[in-house]
């Protein structure tokens, strides 16, 4: 876990030329800093990126219930919603394609991205570049610390979430009282 140190100075700062300040860290309960380039990615990368837990909180022999149906290929209108959804000034993901191009080409792209997306779920294939992501750290003026990452919104993701979130609900697969990351 880290935080950021706050930035302090008397003189009155536009904000546009700052950088990552000294990030505190704690490596096997020992407090340290983290004040090189590469000392603050790796510190920011294991915040955000945690390890999987060394033993599984799954009980063994554990016996799974019969799968639900898994999720339905998406309509165009579906589609279409989805892209709606999407804020359009969001910074673009490795493809360099920015939201708002989605949003105001969707009528000459539906087609396309219907049987792209049909071909993901007939075919169980999910190309290789769609698996890398960047995450970036923008400090915003008084907030001196970030602990969560916030994904990036993109188009299959969005509607993948939807129904396995739609799924979740109808087969009762959440506690009574989950609240949390659910719609509403």
């Amino acid at each position: 876990m880290y935080t950021a140190n706050k930035y302090v100075t008397n003189e009155p700062s536009d904000f546009s030329n700052t950088q990552v300040p000294t990030l505190k860290t704690t490596t096997n309960g020992t407090p340290s800093e983290a004040s090189t380039n590469e000392e603050k990615v790796k510190a920011l990368t294991d915040s955000f990126f945690p390890p999987p837990p060394p033993v599984s909180s799954i009980p063994q022999p554990f016996e799974y219930p019969n799968p639900i149906p898994g999720i339905r290929l998406f309509f165009r209108c579906r589609i279409q919603a989805a892209v709606k959804l999407l804020k359009p000034y969001k910074a673009p993901g490795p493809d360099g394609i920015p939201n708002i191009i989605l949003s105001k080409c969707i009528d000459a792209l539906i087609d396309h991205l219907y049987f792209i997306y049909r071909a993901v779920l007939e075919h169980d294939v999910y190309h290789e570049r769609w698996l890398t992501s960047t995450t970036l750290v923008l400090c915003k003026i008084d907030k001196p610390a970030y602990d969560v990452a916030k994904a990036l919104d993109k188009l299959l993701s969005t509607l993948v979430t939807a129904d396995l979130s739609h799924l979740a609900k109808k087969y009762h697969m959440l506690p009574p009282r989950q609240f949390g990351g659910c719609p509403g």
